[in-house]
């Protein structure tokens, strides 16, 4: 899933590995790979929801907070 290079390289790509990662539980991988395309999804509410729950998984607790701070921004509350 996601291993050809010029598949990683992609958004579409970046988000598959970090599904991958985040599933075998390596969550500092899966928010390394979910922060490089972060500015691609600056209005998706969903996309910094799932971003904050890597970092939160990957003990990023201070990054976890910006980023969730864009979540609470565009309207969703938790």
């Amino acid at each position: 899933m996601g291993s050809s290079q010029s598949e990683c390289d992609t958004v579409a790509g970046r988000q598959c590995m970090a599904s991958c990662f985040f599933l075998m539980q390596q969550y500092d991988e899966a928010a390394s790979y979910l922060g490089s395309i972060a500015s691609y999804f600056d209005g998706n509410p969903l996309f910094h929801w799932n971003y904050g729950m890597a970092l939160v998984a990957a003990a990023e607790v201070v990054v976890m907070v910006l980023v969730w701070a864009r979540v609470r921004s565009c309207g969703l509350v938790f």
